[in-house]
This record gives C-alpha cells, structure tokens and sequence, in this order.
C-alpha cells in the first residue's frame, strides 16, 4: 500500500472575499423581508377571529392606525438583531462553500 501526499493550494484571499460577499448579500435581502417577517409574527401571537385579514389589519396597526400616526419604522422593529444573525452565519456559510469548492477543483485536476 502507497500512499502519496500531494500539496493542495488553496486561494486563502478568495476564500475570504467570497465569504464577505456573501455576508454582504445577505443585508438588503434581510432588510427586504424583515416587515413581512414582523407581520407574520405579530399574527401568530395575536390571531384574529378572520384569519383571512389579519395581516392587513397587523400591517394598519404596525403603520400606527391612521395618517396621523403613520409609523412605518415600526416594520423594522428588532431588525438588527436578524441582520446580526444572517451576517455571522452567512459569511462563513460562503467561506467553507468556496474552500470547499477549491478543494474538490484541486483534488479532481480542474
């Protein structure tokens, strides 16, 4: 039995630039989805009689009930909390994707 030890090279800077990336992306589309994330969970710990408008009704409450009150920041409520959450498990998420990936380029000869 043989056994041969080759060296693998791996693109460190890459990997790196591929995992901000990716914690970067995760943002807008984070910032995008939190108010209907907030709606949802306002429904489940609030249900209404007619489940069929109760997120039109949670989304006039959040909004404040009227003109007068109109709150629309009110949607981002704890958004930093999910922003910090997909970040610090986005980035290393795409980072081990692409070492991951070298890896299996290397290993196979590509």
């Amino acid at each position: 039995v043989r056994l041969q030890v080759t060296m693998i090279e791996i693109d460190v800077k890459e990997c790196f630039y591929k995992g901000l990336v990716g914690a970067m992306g995760a943002v807008p589309a984070t910032l995008c989805a939190h108010p209907f994330d907030v709606v949802k969970i306002r429904m489940q710990t609030h249900p209404s009689a007619n489940p069929f408008c109760g997120g039109l009704r949670v989304a006039v409450k959040a909004l404040g009930g009227g003109p007068e009150k109109f709150k629309p920041l009110l949607f981002f409520n704890g958004a930093s909390a999910a922003l910090q959450q997909k970040v610090i498990t986005r980035g290393p998420m795409f980072l081990a994707s692409e070492l991951c990936t070298q890896l299996v380029q290397n290993a196979s000869g590509a």
